[in-house]
């Protein structure tokens, strides 16, 4: 549920990029002008906000504001074309001329589509008609999506929303996604995308939690809800523009920025439940005895065709159906957040904040309970909910033009997450693999005696009680800092130069603990383990 109404709610691996490029824009003249206007809705005379309005071949460009008015700056002297653009109304263009030292008025009035208009992109190139481009192109309108879909993450964003984009989700609560554009490029060396935030190319490594398999990733960072679009550069274009790390493709990530107009504030929340639907392999045994014997042994399949073992009986078991023995329950998620945007022709501002928790499904089974208490051992939280995350993020996007032929921009995201992660994936100690491995029956037979190494009742698992593997704490925090600062100056009407200067700082701690006398009796883990790398 969204509501319209501000929340503002709030590092070592370092990375640092500058770019800093001059391009010239051969415009006619050196003398300038100005235009401004007002694009309304045909019929109702209703002012159309967020238009886009340009100059025919050249880099001049704005939007309306709410109340539907522009003005360009800047503007080379002479005969010009303007095009004005806006989704769901129908493309115009007029021309115009400019005389030095003047306001010329231009005005717009705009009828409704009926057909699709044609697509207006911005990449690293400038904008241009999407017929146009050398590249192949996805574009994603992430603030839509997060609006009409539970978005809880960027793999959720890149899912199912661009040809050619394979996204495998992460397999547990802040683990790492798996993103591949066109397949994979490589068989030996990585086949990851790089990542591009507002002008910077940003650290996506992924980190090794040290339980088998599964990773985390510094994409966890990244906020949905501060995202405005992303776009996917794809193929031998990519390399062209970004340099010959984009092989495997580019996701071009832009935040929300400010707009004309008095102060919109926004507030969201959102609440859910998260199941593990997954139907895990049941387990089973045959109880049986040889020819001739009356002991009653294990009998293996392979053995009944030849007689070698006659079959009694079968038993079967999936601890994970079982309701008093699943480690796998209901989890739990929510979120919530607020921003403010807005501002004037001179300066424009985009605040926002959030905080999110989220349980994973992964719990201490019901049936651990009554042992912790005959112990008179209190149940930790980290024991209760081993598959845990939380996380804060705070975002000021500020855009600022104090003159027509200067521009700036400072965009600064900040992330705090602490998570916690189970033992799930391809390990002896790991959560299915003790169900998958059972012998099929809870309690003693067929040469097994149901208990564990210390005598506790194994309640079907294979070596180790899950009272036990989740005393083992495996926990990761990371704080970011992500900032950018982008200007543009146009000293004459036929040059135009952009900076870019960046800064992508992080501080990650990962934490290992088996205390003493805890977790499974696996290698020397109960007496005493601890692991810290910062």
């Amino acid at each position: 549920m969204r509501l319209l109404g501000s929340w503002s709610i709030s590092g070592v691996r370092r990375a640092l990029g500058v770019a800093v490029t001059a391009v010239a824009v051969p415009l006619a003249a050196h003398a300038q002008g100005t235009i401004t206007g007002r694009v309304t809705a045909v019929g109702t005379g209703e002012p159309l906000a967020d238009a886009r309005v340009m100059v025919v071949n050249s880099s001049l460009a704005t939007q309306t504001g709410s109340d539907g008015r522009y003005t360009l700056r800047g503007v080379p002297t002479g005969n010009l074309d303007v095009r004005v653009l806006r989704v769901g109304y129908t493309e115009q263009k007029k021309p115009v001329q400019v005389t030095a030292g003047v306001a010329a008025t231009l005005d717009f009035s705009m009828a409704q589509a009926i057909v699709q208009l044609q697509e207006i992109v911005t990449t690293a190139t400038g904008d241009q008609r999407k017929v146009e481009l050398g590249n192949s192109l996805s574009t994603i309108n992430a603030a839509q999506q997060v609006e009409t879909k539970p978005i809880n993450g960027l793999a959720d964003l890149l899912t199912a929303k661009a040809p050619g984009v394979i996204v495998q989700p992460p397999n547990m609560t802040g683990a790492a996604p798996v993103v591949r554009i066109r397949g994979a490029n490589s068989l030996s060396l990585n086949n990851d995308p790089i990542y591009i935030v507002d002008g910077i190319r940003i650290n996506s490594s992924t980190i090794g939690a040290n339980l088998g398999g599964t990773n985390w990733s510094f994409l966890n960072t990244l906020s949905p809800e501060e995202i405005e679009d992303i776009e996917i550069v794809k193929g031998p274009s990519a390399a062209t523009l970004y340099g010959t790390d984009a092989t495997n493709g580019v996701i071009v990530v832009t935040t929300k920025k400010g707009r004309v107009g008095n102060a919109r504030w926004t507030w969201f929340g959102e609440g859910g439940t998260i199941q593990d639907k997954a139907h895990y392999p049941d387990t089973w045994a045959i109880w049986g005895h040889r020819p001739n014997a009356t002991a009653t042994v294990r009998c293996l399949t392979r053995e009944l065709p030849s007689g070698g073992c006659i079959k009694d009986s079968v038993t079967e078991l999936n601890i994970i159906n079982r309701s008093d023995l699943t480690p796998v329950h209901t989890g739990n998620r929510n979120q919530y957040g607020g921003q403010i945007s807005g501002g004037s022709e001179t300066i424009r501002y985009f605040v926002s904040g959030d905080l999110q928790n989220e349980t994973g499904p992964i719990q201490m089974p019901n049936i651990e309970f009554p042992r912790f208490d005959s112990l008179k051992t209190p149940m930790r939280d980290e024991w209760k909910y081993p598959e845990f995350l939380q996380g804060q993020s705070a975002r000021a996007n500020i855009n600022v033009s104090p003159s027509s032929k200067f521009d700036i921009s400072v965009n600064t995201g900040f992330t705090k997450l602490n998570q916690r992660f189970a033992e799930t994936d391809n390990n002896f100690n790991s959560v299915f693999y003790q169900a998958m491995m059972s012998p099929g029956f809870v309690g003693a037979g067929l040469g097994n005696t149901g208990k564990d190494s210390r005598g506790q009742n194994l309640y079907g698992n294979n070596s180790f009680t899950y009272g036990d593997v989740f005393q083992r704490l495996a926990r990761e925090d990371v704080q970011r800092l992500v900032g950018t600062t982008q200007a543009s100056w146009r000293p004459f009407a036929w040059l135009q130069n952009d900076g870019t200067v960046g800064l992508d700082l992080a501080s990650r701690y990962s934490y290992g603990l088996c205390r003493f006398g805890e977790c499974p009796d696996f290698s020397s883990w109960r007496l005493g383990q601890v692991a810290d790398r910062h």
